[in-house]
């Protein structure tokens, strides 16, 4: 049996980078704290208007973390995110 109440989720190719989030839900990149190996930056998902993680993209070089960010929130400058 099917729960009724299961959200429905989408999956998204961006920058190479399989991402599963719930459909029609406004959600956010950002760079996550820097670890302590610099070299190596995760990518934090978050949904827009609450702190909750869904997607943390771990081990990226500082260039492809950075691309990663900007192509999920549709350019360098956006703050805004984007609709899943």
């Amino acid at each position: 049996m099917t729960d009724s109440l299961e959200k429905p989720q989408v999956t998204k190719i961006i920058k190479g980078h399989s991402i599963t989030l719930e459909k029609r839900v406004r959600y956010v990149a950002s760079l996550a704290a820097i670890t302590q190996d610099r070299r190596i930056y995760p990518v934090s998902i978050r949904k827009y208007d609450d702190s909750e993680l869904e997607v943390v993209i771990a081990d990226l070089e500082y260039d492809q973390a950075k691309e990663l960010v900007n192509a999920f929130n549709n350019g360098a400058k956006s703050r805004d995110g984007r609709i899943w």
